[in-house]
């Protein structure tokens, strides 16, 4: 989360902060592990589902829409699996 503060006319201070763990992945870590590993997979979307969120851009959002047929479906197939939250990191 990110609050923004007015402090005085001249002055604004932005506090970020987490509740959670937030983890951000390259384009090309999403793809692997969408495509490679199962076990170490499943683990990664336990843990992010347990505790934290997984951070996203808008990069992620433009480069992940290129994959087509199988490998398209592989990667949205990981996104959806646990109760993994994804997180705009460009807000």
């Amino acid at each position: 989360m990110i609050r923004v503060a007015f402090a005085d006319a001249d002055r604004v201070e932005l506090d970020a902060f987490a509740d959670e763990m937030l983890v951000y992945l390259d384009t090309w870590a999403i793809i692997d592990l969408a495509k490679r590993d199962l076990a170490r997979r499943r683990r990664f979307v336990e843990a992010i589902s347990a505790k934290g969120d997984l951070l996203f851009s808008l990069a992620n959002v433009a480069e992940l829409a290129g994959p087509k047929g199988k490998s398209a479906e592989t990667i949205r197939s990981t996104g959806r699996r646990g109760t993994m939250v994804w997180t705009s990191a460009t807000q």
